[in-house]
């Protein structure tokens, strides 16, 4: 197995030290699924050791591997008030769920309440290889309710911390770092999950103080979990909650900023330093989460109507704040990263793939 080169590099970047090369990683977990689904894969690529020794063989330090079931340091379950239940649709009927689950069906998934019932509808996107939302659960005030009434039968647990400092060890042999990947901001689950950005701009506007209550039950049902991974003090925390200024900059500082400063100052007592995920529009954002203590962004792949390269830095002038960049996949880079794991952009791209992977080796781009 290769050295720890990558990995020693990695680590001086995050704590603000000077590293002994430029590191890159990729997140290929959409590539991987693509290649799996078309045939051209190896299941093993869903398994930790063969996710490691695909990093291996392309060069990569490995880090991003949300596929596996231990990236999520929490388990969320339900009292016995609620029902949670999956279905699919076979003949214009709903029916039971089965796995593997049919791809040409849509996929519904339902939670019943004494109070009422909300669901949620997914579509597979044959473009990106992925599932997406095609109905939120929440719709109306009467849904918010009965949302509320979810989250206060809902208990978060820590899950996939004792055995961490073992991952590590394996990851370490692999030259890299197991991600954890921390519960998303309360209102960036509204918008991603319950309700979708239009029905939460919506909410926020006409019924804040519902939406300040499903915020604070969230935040107070995490706070074991940020308990738990203190306690743990690993080496770096990744906050996924997709930010992209154009719908989250003018919540920011009301519903984010809050609960960014508490968390971050708790996991600087520890030693744990905090990256977040930017997903879209780079300004004004990346200063924002400079400016709450993040120790770093990524990944930082501006478009032509945001930000230049050449004026982030200047943007956040902290020496010790890690600018995590990106590159833009060559082939047609106005297009989403999940659409070249589909037809048509599939066959010619996966050559190219690692041909990149290949390219960005030989002179260590930070990549993601």
């Amino acid at each position: 197995m290769k050295g720890r080169i990558l990995l020693e590099s990695f680590l001086k970047i995050i704590n603000g030290e000077k590293a002994d090369e430029i590191v890159w990683t990729a997140d290929i977990n959409y590539w991987i699924d693509s290649q799996i689904a078309r045939g051209l894969g190896q299941a093993k690529w869903h398994t930790e050791k063969g996710f490691l020794e695909l990093c291996r063989e392309l060069g990569i330090l490995p880090y991003f591997n949300y596929q596996y079931e231990k990236y999520n340091p929490f388990n969320s379950n339900f009292t016995e008030k609620v029902k949670y239940v999956e279905e699919t649709a076979d003949n214009k009927k709903w029916c039971a769920y089965s796995s593997p689950v049919d791809t040409s069906k849509p996929v519904r998934l339902r939670w019943i309440t004494p109070v009422g019932e909300i669901y949620k509808v997914y579509i597979y996107c044959e473009a990106s290889n992925s599932w997406a939302p095609h109905r939120f659960p929440i719709q109306s005030v009467e849904d918010m309710k009965v949302f509320l009434y979810l989250l206060e039968n809902r208990r978060l647990e820590p899950a996939n911390l004792d055995d961490y400092p073992e991952r590590m060890d394996l990851w370490a042999q692999y030259d890299g770092l197991p991600a954890i990947g921390m519960t998303q901001d309360p209102l960036a689950q509204m918008m991603h999950y319950w309700a979708g950005v239009e029905n939460t701009a919506y909410f926020v506007a006409d019924n804040p103080s519902l939406v300040q209550q499903a915020c604070s039950l969230m935040e107070e049902q995490e706070a074991c979990v940020i308990d738990a991974i203190c306690e743990l003090a690993p080496p770096l925390v990744h906050i996924l909650d997709n930010q992209t200024s154009d719908t989250m900059a003018g919540y920011f500082e009301t519903y984010m900023a809050p609960r960014y400063q508490r968390i971050v100052e708790k996991f600087n007592k520890v030693g744990t330093r905090t990256v977040t995920h930017i997903d879209g529009k780079i300004w004004p954002l990346l200063k924002m989460t400079a400016d709450i203590g993040f120790h770093g962004c990524e990944a930082l792949t501006p478009n032509p109507d945001d930000i230049s390269l050449q004026d982030i830095a200047r943007l956040v002038p902290r020496k010790d704040f890690v600018l995590w960049g990106g590159i833009h996949l060559f082939a047609l880079p106005e297009l989403a990263p999940g659409s070249f794991w589909g037809p048509p952009l599939a066959s010619s791209f996966h050559n190219n793939y690692r041909c990149t992977c290949h390219v960005c080796n030989s002179c260590r781009w930070w990549w993601w």
